[in-house]
């Protein structure tokens, strides 16, 4: 337990939880661009339904449907733009403020390859499928974009952001 000294460095608690906010808020943008890029686009739109919760145990549902009900018309559409995808910054010090990421299709388990009674890469439509058991690789950090690289590009980032670098107690950088 940390010893009380009474000594107080004023703006500093502030401060400390913008570098912690920043710091999340940059990280959820690049894990949710590198899912973009690194997962199934037939059409785009599982692409484009990836959001980031500004809540750490938030819940997304698998709700929204596709518009192309036959399995044909997904494979020769011509794909969506990626659009990019609003992350909230998070508000205050709460001591567990975080994001819950996640994709709003309803399906997603198949998209992600995680229902094995499903095959996603069948019939393929050249150039805008992910590998096989994609998501698998980035949350376990095998490959070059993993989930382990974007927290350390959203580290990176974070300490570049001019509201978070270097402390000065009289700023107005520190409070909020």
């Amino acid at each position: 337990m940390a010893r009380q000294t009474g000594f107080k460095i004023p703006g500093l608690t502030e401060w400390v939880d913008r570098v912690k906010n920043v710091t999340a808020q940059e990280t959820a943008e690049i894990i949710v661009y590198t899912l973009q890029i690194e997962g199934p686009a037939y059409t785009g739109e599982f692409r484009n339904a990836w959001v980031a919760l500004p809540t750490p145990k938030g819940r997304i549902p698998a709700a929204q449907k596709s518009k192309y009900t036959d399995p044909l018309d997904r494979m020769t559409t011509p794909t969506e733009q990626r659009k990019d995808i609003e992350v909230k910054p998070l508000k205050g010090n709460l001591p567990k403020a975080g994001y819950t990421i996640g994709n709003k299709m309803e399906y997603r388990d198949i998209a992600l390859d995680l229902d094995p009674n499903k095959v996603r890469t069948t019939p393929p439509k050249e150039g805008n499928t992910a590998d096989p058991d994609w998501y698998l690789k980035f949350a376990q950090g095998q490959g070059p974009n993993t989930l382990t690289w974007c927290l350390q590009a959203g580290a990176n980032r974070a300490a570049k952001n001019p509201t978070v670098k270097g402390f000065n107690p009289g700023s107005k950088g520190t409070q909020f």
